[in-house]
């Protein structure tokens, strides 16, 4: 049962109890609406302390080894001299650079 159930059966059990003035046969109006203002408030009570909980693991997700934090740094990227003849090697620090001289790292 969710929030808007909850305050949907509090509210309807409030007019049973104090709006309605007429009598049904076999029917107590009265008895009816507290026993769902009662019905009402308990899930009103269990969907806050799951809602509650639900967050409380979105924060322990959020800290764990995947946040914002520890993801790795976005990859920059490296234009390639791509002419006939040009050959590339891996130079430290992952750029490449052409044999022939052109420096292809800068971008």
């Amino acid at each position: 049962m969710g929030i808007g159930v909850s305050l949907f059966l509090v509210a309807i059990g409030a007019i049973l109890v104090w709006g309605v003035t007429t009598n049904v046969a076999g029917i107590d109006e009265d008895a009816v609406g507290w026993i769902l203002m009662v019905v009402g408030i308990v899930g009103l009570v269990l969907s806050m302390r799951s809602e509650e909980r639900r967050g409380e693991a979105g924060a322990v997700a959020a800290a764990g080894p995947m946040s914002k934090k520890a993801r790795p740094a976005p990859r920059t990227r490296t234009s390639v001299d791509l002419t006939p003849g040009a050959v590339l090697s891996a130079a430290p620090g992952n750029e490449l650079e052409s044999r022939q001289g052109i420096d292809v790292g800068a971008a």
